[in-house]
């Protein structure tokens, strides 16, 4: 968003004039597993699409529009804040409308209201540029059509049969999240090209503290394979990525990589069972460690006895 964007917040939804934002999926938890699967309540069926309205308020005799303080759907609007939200509500959407269109939106007005009707379906997009669009997209969201993916507000999301998202932000972070991922993948190959494990155990150490267990000795096709292949995962290949260049950005701190060496330490101790694991922590003869590993690790950095006692028990394993 740029500072001379204008930002209308819309039920839990900041909708920034000038962008581009888009119907998907909303997962239905209750829904069979093939509607879950593709994140969705609706039929995945392309040309069908839904037509709906906005209510009428039989109590006061007017339609639900939102253009006024005492609109139904503006209860959960701040009261000392209503008479500002609904302005800007008025000024930027409903006030462009009726000049572009030539129409009367008032809440009295049941010849157009009566005829008005938006259209939903999976992926149909809204051109906040567009006075009908944006038109659109605002009833869809006050109407509770329509929520923020992960909705916290129980009402909002129990009554949306879709999810909103902004295109230019999820094409941006998915553009982010190219970048890290080919970050990721370039340094861990020149990293793997070009160390010499007999001199340096630096990638072992990391790819230890991201948890791939028995790497350390593999040859170095087998550990391209490994990672490469965590890389490229479907649902989990970015935060791998992540984790590997946090680990990277780690093992660069001498602090840090002391921290990632004793907790390979400790890997190791565990795997041939020196270690004792019970009400789910740590034991090392007896002596309280940790509630996991990299606890240990850590704690053990600031605790000379207890980091003796760990080097000296490697050492009858090395030795």
């Amino acid at each position: 968003m740029t500072k001379d964007q204008q930002k209308i917040r819309v039920a839990n939804t900041d909708i920034i004039l000038g962008s581009t934002y888009e119907l998907i999926g909303k997962k239905d938890f209750d829904a069979p597993d093939g509607f879950q699967n593709y994140n969705t309540t609706k039929y995945l069926i392309p040309g069908i699409a839904e037509h709906k309205s906005v209510s009428f308020d039989e109590t006061i005799m007017l339609w639900d529009t939102g253009f006024y303080e005492h609109s139904n759907c503006n209860k959960t609007l701040v009261p000392e804040e209503r008479s500002t939200v609904v302005e800007a509500y008025k000024k930027h959407i409903k006030d462009p409308y009726e000049k572009t269109y030539r129409v009367d939106c008032s809440e009295s007005n049941d010849e157009f209201w009566k005829s008005y009707n938006y259209e939903l379906y999976t992926h149909k997009s809204f051109d906040t540029t567009n006075k009908k669009d944006l038109f659109d997209l605002y009833h869809i969201l006050k109407q509770g059509k329509a929520c923020e993916v992960g909705e916290k507000d129980y009402t909002l999301d129990a009554s949306a049969n879709y999810c909103i998202r902004n295109i230019e932000k999820a094409v941006s972070l998915q553009e982010e999240k190219s970048n890290n991922k080919f970050e990721a993948i370039t340094k861990f190959s020149v990293l793997l090209e070009t160390t010499d494990f007999e001199e340096d155990d630096t990638l072992y150490t990391i790819l230890e503290w991201m948890n791939f267990s028995n790497v350390r000795g593999a040859d170095k096709e087998s550990i391209k394979r490994l990672i490469q292949k965590a890389f490229e995962h479907d649902k989990t290949g970015y935060d791998t990525s992540m984790r590997f260049l946090d680990a990277l950005s780690m093992s660069k701190d001498s602090h840090a990589k002391k921290e990632m060496e004793m907790f390979s330490i400790l890997n190791k101790l565990n795997v041939r069972r020196k270690l004792e694991y019970k009400r789910k922590q740590y034991f090392l003869n007896e002596e309280l460690l940790g509630n996991t590993l990299k606890e240990a690790a850590k704690s053990s950095l600031s605790n000379p006895d207890k980091k003796k006692k760990i080097l000296d028990e490697y050492e009858k394993i090395e030795n």
